[in-house]
């Protein structure tokens, strides 16, 4: 994928913090990885349950999508599933293109949205990786090390305003 006009990470943060709620700072997050030369399908913040599941906070999207804040998904747990989220519990991110993964039912849900590829970046809380900033793209052609780093590096310079905007539920309390 090739860069074009990304702002730096500061007017970011800004543009981020002035959104009025959680989904329109992932809609900001959304615009400038499109404005960088990305082709974003959807952007979503999701917060980990002490079942090994997640709960969608928010999401932006680039077309209809059955994934609405507050659904709660419980993947099955394939060995990739297992892989991934071993990597997202060490704080690492992760990117994989659809057709080289089983997710079970994950896969199905991003295929719905027409995604491709996916980066999965962990969202730190004073405890450990308490949620996941979730970026589908369209382009078959997936992420490189360097395009994962880049969407690494936005996340963490707005998972604390993410997780100021999403809106308050019984995980509350998980050391966000």
């Amino acid at each position: 994928m090739e860069g074009g006009d990304f702002p730096t990470l500061q007017e970011l943060v800004r543009a981020v913090s002035e959104a009025h709620d959680l989904d329109e700072a992932l809609a900001v997050v959304a615009a400038t990885l499109g404005r960088a030369g990305y082709d974003p399908v959807s952007c979503a913040l999701s917060i980990v349950e002490p079942t090994g599941g997640f709960r969608i906070r928010g999401r932006w999207s680039a077309a209809p999508t059955r994934l609405e804040p507050g659904m709660s998904i419980s993947p099955n747990f394939t060995a990739d599933t297992k892989r991934l989220a071993a990597e997202l519990l060490n704080a690492n991110a992760v990117w994989f293109r659809l057709d080289e993964v089983d997710l079970g039912i994950l896969s199905d849900l991003f295929r719905s949205e027409g995604g491709q590829a996916w980066i999965l970046v962990p969202i730190m809380g004073k405890s450990g990786v308490i949620g996941v900033l979730s970026v589908g793209s369209a382009d078959r052609g997936g992420f490189t090390e360097a395009d994962v780093a880049m969407v690494a590096g936005v996340a963490r310079g707005v998972e604390r305003i993410l997780l100021e905007k999403a809106p308050p539920s019984a995980d509350a309390g998980n050391g966000a």
